[in-house]
C-alpha cells in the first residue's frame, strides 16, 4: 500500500494542535485516557485518507475502528465505541499520528474500501466488556443501543437447541431434565417451586409461600463495591406466589403472610449492608400486600389499623406502596374507633420518663401520636387534637407540633408561650428542636408584620452562626423593620470583636427576643474574618476585602500552627479584586498554582493549570503577554524533570504538542 507523505507538517493541520486544542474539543478526562491509550500502545495499523483523515484500530476491551479528521477547521471523530465521538479512541489516535509527524514515520494510506471506514460509517458500536474500566458512566449514558454479533450467535445457538428438544419425546425430555437437575441444584429447586405453585391447593400454596418467605430472609444482603462481590436476597419467588394467591382470590391469606414476611423481611434489613437492593426486593414483594389488603374481607377499620401498625414499624420507607390504599374513602365512624383504638394503645404505653436524653427512645410515641391526630382529624374530632398535643408536649418534646396546631388554630399567643418553654427546655440538650421553635416565632412575627422582633429572631441566628447568608437574611429583615444602618454597623463590630450588642445599649435598634439563655463559647474565635471578606465582596467594597485579606495573611503567617483557609477562599478574593487590582489578583492565582505544583501529582497540576489560566487571562486583558511567557518559561524551567507539567505548561503557552 502507498505510503502517505503528500501532506507536509506546516499544511497539516493535526501537526499545530496543542494541548489545550485536545482538551477543548474532548474534556480533560478524555484527554488524559487517551494519552494512557496512547502510552499503552493501544493504536494499531494506522492509516490515512486521501483527504487526510486518520484512521485506525483502537484495542480495549474488544477492537474498535475510530476516524479522525476536521470539519471546518475543527477536529471531528467516529468510533464504534459507545461514547462514539471525541472519545479516548480518538485521542490516542491523534497523538499517535503526532508522534509519527515527530519521528519522521510515514503512514500507510488507506483506501474507500477499508473495512474501518464501513464499521465507522455504519453507526453500529461493539458491546464493552464488563471489565473495561476505560468505558465510564458518562460514555455509557451517550452510548446508541450496543450491537454486538455475539447476540446473532446466541440467538442461532438457541434455535438450534430448541429444534433438539422438540424431537425428543416426552420421556427423552422427563429423563433429561431430571439428570440436569440433580447436577444442578439450583435447576432443581426451581423445579420443584413450580411443582408445588401448579397444585391447586391453597393450603400448599400458602406453605410454599411461606417457605419461599423464610428462603428469602434467610440471609442478609451485602455489597462490596471495591470487589464488584456481593449478595442480593431474591424475592421474585415470593412475589409471584403471593400474586397467584391474590389472582385466586385468597386476599386473607396474602395478607396473614404479609406479617410474616414484614417480620422477618425487617430483621433481614437490620442485618444487610448494601445499597438499598435488599430493601428494593422486600418493598416489591409487600406491594402485593398491599393490593390484597385493599380486597381483603377485613373489616374496614381493621383494614386501617393493619396499614398503620406497619407504619409505625416501618424504619426503612418499606410502605410507600400504601399509597394507594390511603386514597380509598372511609366512614368518619371507621376513623373515630381507629383512633380510639390507638389512645387505648397510648395510655397503656410505657412511659419513658422527660428527661432529654430519652428524647430518642420517644419516638415510637411521637409516631403513634401522630397516627392518632390524623384519625382524629379525619373523624372530625378536631376538639381532642390541641389537648392530647399539650398533654404530649412536656412529656416528649414534641413542642413544634403543638404550636403548628395551635398557630392553625389561630391561637397565637399561646403559640408564642409554648415557644419560649420548649426552647427553654431543649436548648441545651435538643438544639435542633429549639431552632425548629424559633423558626416558628419567626413565621408568626412575619405573618403578624412585627418586623422589628422578626429582625431581633433573625440577629440572634447570625450572632449564633455567622455567615454570609446569616448576614444576608439580617438585612432582608431589618430592611423591612426600616433598621438596617444601624443593625449593620453593629453586625460588622461583632465580626471584628465578636461582642454581641446589648438591647441596653441605646445604639441597638431591636428588642430583646428573651430566646437565648447564656453566652455559647465561640469556635472559631474572633474575628470571623472569612465572613468579613464575605460580607465586603457581597458589598462590593474591594478595597476592604483587599484589606482584610491581607491582614489575615499577616495574622496566619504568624501563627504557631500555620492554618490556612486553602485555594477556595484566595480564588475568591482574587476573582473579586481582579478588574481594580489585577497584579494582586494574578499574584494570588500564582501562589496557590504554586502550592499545587510542588506536590508529585499530576491531578494536582492540572488543578494549577486552571489557576493559571485564570491568571493568564487577567495579564493577557491587561496587555501583559510577555510577563506571562516569563513566567511560564520559569516554571519550565523550575519544573523541567515533571514530564506531566511540561505539558500542561505547554498547552497553556499555546505551543504545538510537536513543536
Amino acid at each position: 500500500m502507498a505510503e502517505k507523505s503528500k501532506q507536509t507538517k506546516k499544511s497539516d493541520p493535526f501537526a499545530s494542535l496543542t494541548w489545550s486544542d485536545l482538551e477543548s474539543w474532548a474534556g480533560s478526562r478524555i484527554v488524559s485516557r487517551g494519552r494512557s491509550y496512547h502510552h499503552a500502545g493501544s493504536v494499531k495499523e494506522l492509516g490515512i485518507t486521501d483527504i487526510g483523515e486518520l484512521v485506525s484500530w483502537v484495542d480495549g476491551s474488544t477492537r474498535y475502528a475510530t476516524k479522525v479528521g476536521f470539519k471546518e477547521g475543527q477536529l471531528t471523530s467516529s468510533c464504534t465505541c459507545p461514547y462514539g465521538m471525541g472519545c479516548k479512541h480518538a485521542v490516542a489516535v491523534v497523538l499517535e499520528y503526532l508522534d509519527c509527524l515527530k519521528a519522521k514515520r510515514s503512514v500507510p494510506e488507506v483506501n474507500d474500501e477499508d473495512e474501518r471506514l464501513s464499521l465507522v460509517k455504519s453507526g453500529k458500536v461493539a458491546r464493552p466488556h464488563e471489565d473495561d474500566d476505560e468505558v465510564d458512566d458518562e460514555e455509557s449514558k451517550e452510548a446508541d443501543e450496543l450491537i454486538d454479533e455475539g447476540e446473532t450467535r446466541t440467538a442461532r445457538k438457541s434455535d438450534d437447541l430448541r429444534k433438539w428438544l422438540k424431537g425428543k419425546s416426552v420421556d427423552e425430555l422427563a429423563a433429561l431434565i431430571s439428570e440436569i437437575a440433580e447436577r444442578h441444584p439450583e435447576i432443581r429447586e426451581e423445579l420443584r417451586y413450580k411443582a408445588r405453585m401448579a397444585t391447586g391447593s391453597t393450603s400448599a400454596l400458602v406453605k410454599t409461600v411461606s417457605r419461599e418467605i423464610d428462603r428469602a430472609t434467610s440471609e442478609p444482603g451485602w455489597q462490596h463495591p471495591w470487589s464488584q462481590e456481593g449478595f442480593t436476597p431474591d424475592y421474585s419467588r415470593v412475589c409471584s406466589g403471593l400474586l397467584r394467591l391474590l389472582d385466586a382470590g385468597h386476599s386473607d391469606e396474602v395478607i396473614k403472610l404479609g406479617e410474616k414476611l414484614f417480620r422477618q423481611g425487617m430483621e433481614q434489613i437490620g442485618q444487610s449492608d448494601d445499597e438499598g437492593e435488599t430493601a428494593c426486593g422486600l418493598a416489591n414483594a409487600l406491594d402485593v400486600v398491599f393490593k390484597a389488603l385493599e380486597v381483603c374481607s377485613l373489616p374496614d377499620v381493621d383494614k386501617l389499623e393493619y396499614a398503620v401498625n406497619l407504619q409505625l414499624k416501618d424504619e426503612y420507607e418499606l410502605t410507600s406502596g400504601l399509597q394507594d390504599f390511603w386514597e380509598k374513602e372511609f366512614s368518619k365512624t371507621d376513623w373515630s374507633v381507629l383512633a380510639d383504638r390507638l389512645l387505648d394503645r397510648l395510655e397503656d404505653m410505657k412511659e419513658q420518663g422527660t428527661d432529654a436524653d430519652s428524647y430518642h427512645s420517644n419516638y415510637s410515641r411521637n409516631s403513634l401520636t401522630d397516627a392518632i391526630l390524623q384519625a382524629l382529624s379525619t373523624a372530625g374530632r378536631d376538639d381532642e387534637i390541641i389537648p392530647l398535643c399539650i398533654r404530649e408536649a412536656d412529656r416528649t418534646f414534641s413542642y413544634e407540633r403543638l404550636v403548628n396546631q395551635l398557630h392553625q388554630a389561630g391561637r397565637i399567643e399561646e403559640a408564642e408561650e409554648w415557644i419560649h418553654k420548649g426552647i427553654s427546655a431543649t436548648e441545651k440538650k435538643l438544639p435542633g428542636i429549639a431552632a425548629g421553635l424559633r423558626k416558628q416565632l419567626l413565621k408568626i412575627k412575619s405573618t403578624r408584620h412585627d418586623w422589628p422582633f422578626a429582625a431581633a429572631i433573625v440577629a440572634d441566628e447570625f450572632f449564633e452562626r455567622p455567615s454570609l447568608s446569616g448576614y444576608q437574611d439580617l438585612k432582608k429583615a431589618s430592611e423591612r423593620a426600616k433598621v438596617w444602618p444601624a443593625v449593620r454597623d453593629a453586625a460588622q463590630l461583632y465580626l471584628q470583636n465578636g461582642k454581641r450588642p446589648s438591647p441596653d445599649d441605646g445604639a441597638w435598634p431591636l428588642p430583646d427576643t428573651d430566646l437565648h439563655k447564656g453566652e455559647r463559647p465561640q469556635f472559631p474565635k474572633p474575628p470571623f474574618t472569612d465572613v468579613q471578606i464575605d460580607v465586603a465582596i457581597y458589598e462590593g467594597n474591594i478595597d476592604e476585602t483587599l484589606r482584610l485579606y491581607d491582614a489575615s495573611q499577616k495574622r496566619q503567617s504568624h501563627s504557631v500552627w500555620g492554618q490556612s483557609w486553602g485555594a477556595s477562599v484566595d480564588d475568591k478574593v482574587a476573582e473579586a479584586v481582579k478588574d481594580k487590582f489585577p497584579d494582586r489578583a494574578v499574584g494570588i492565582w500564582e501562589k496557590i498554582a504554586e502550592g499545587q505544583m510542588k506536590q508529585a501529582n499530576p491531578k494536582a497540576y492540572s488543578v494549577a493549570a486552571q489557576y493559571l489560566r485564570k491568571a493568564q487571562k487577567v495579564l493577557t486583558a491587561n496587555g501583559k503577554e510577555d510577563e506571562w511567557k516569563r513566567y511560564l518559561g520559569k516554571l519550565r524551567a523550575e519544573h523541567a524533570r515533571k514530564r506531566r507539567l511540561i505539558e500542561i505548561l505547554d498547552s497553556l503557552a499555546g505551543k504545538p504538542i510537536i513543536a
